[in-house]
């Protein structure tokens, strides 16, 4: 399966407490990111899920949300662990039973550094 967009960065993925400057649990995730701050506003119902970037992956990359209580979220580093750090608030699927198989990740952007041209 692909992405529906040519990807236009790499990050890497760690899982619950694992952090830099170990190795990240996936490497290398080639991906497409893409802001979205019109959305950092709570919706209405639902106040837990915040986001300001998207970050679309194939549905077969090892990427989880601490949604509804699980071992804990996972946190994406773009392009690599030196780079730019994102929070995964949730994870979809777009696309199931098509050619455009893939995951949308719903991302909270955290402290940078600047100058930065990882976002």
């Amino acid at each position: 399966m692909s992405l529906p967009v040519p990807a236009n960065t790499t990050c890497d993925i760690y899982h619950g407490t694992n952090t830099p400057p170990s190795p990240p649990d996936v490497a290398g995730v080639s991906c497409y990111l893409e802001e979205r701050f019109r959305n950092i506003k709570p919706e209405t119902g639902n106040p837990t899920i915040i986001y300001d970037h998207i970050l679309r992956v194939e549905a077969s990359v090892d990427i989880r949300d601490g949604y509804n209580g699980t071992a804990g979220p996972s946190a994406v580093y773009v392009p690599d662990k030196n780079g730019t750090r994102f929070l995964v608030e949730a994870v979809a699927r777009a696309g199931r039973g098509t050619g455009l198989d893939h995951k949308i990740v719903y991302l909270q952007r955290q402290h940078v550094t600047w100058p930065s041209s990882d976002v």
